[in-house]
């Protein structure tokens, strides 16, 4: 992976994690559903759990988790050298979505409950957008560099 690409798929993993809040943070906002607040929620992880994290922190930990997430997508990328990146990403994020089950019972904080079909829709539907944009965006910036 050329240090391009890298810095691109960091910039696409930055862009795609901020939608994915923002779509989150309206959806809990005009729902209700704690959607949102389950994205952010940090505290079933060991050291982080005993302090009270700003909400900034909680979202640039989210914010690493997608960074993280598009880096590993776009060496998945390069290194299969394949065109077929909205697929890949599709794959990747697919366990996110599984994520909902075990964050909602993980959690102490009000958080969207783990029988909530319409909070669960929410937080799928909203994964699913993040997966076609973080793939729209490593498609573009992939767009000639594979010979398949």
């Amino acid at each position: 992976m050329t240090g391009k690409q890298y810095s691109l798929s960091l910039t696409a993993g930055f862009w795609s994690g901020i939608i994915l809040g923002i779509i989150l943070y309206i959806l809990e906002k005009v729902s209700g559903k704690k959607v949102y607040t389950l994205l952010m929620n940090v505290d079933f992880i060991p050291v982080l759990n005993s302090y009270l994290l700003p909400p900034w922190i909680e979202f640039s930990l989210h914010l690493i988790v997608s960074l993280l997430l598009s880096v590993g997508i776009q060496y998945l990328i390069v290194k299969r050298n394949t065109y077929r990146i909205m697929l890949i990403t599709c794959v990747a994020v697919l366990p996110t979505i599984l994520l909902y089950f075990p964050l909602s019972i993980l959690a102490t904080k009000e958080v969207a409950r783990i029988d909530d079909i319409s909070a669960f829709s929410y937080w799928s539907i909203s994964h699913v957008i993040y997966a076609l944009t973080l793939g729209y965006m490593l498609r573009h910036i992939n767009k000639g560099h594979s010979t398949e």
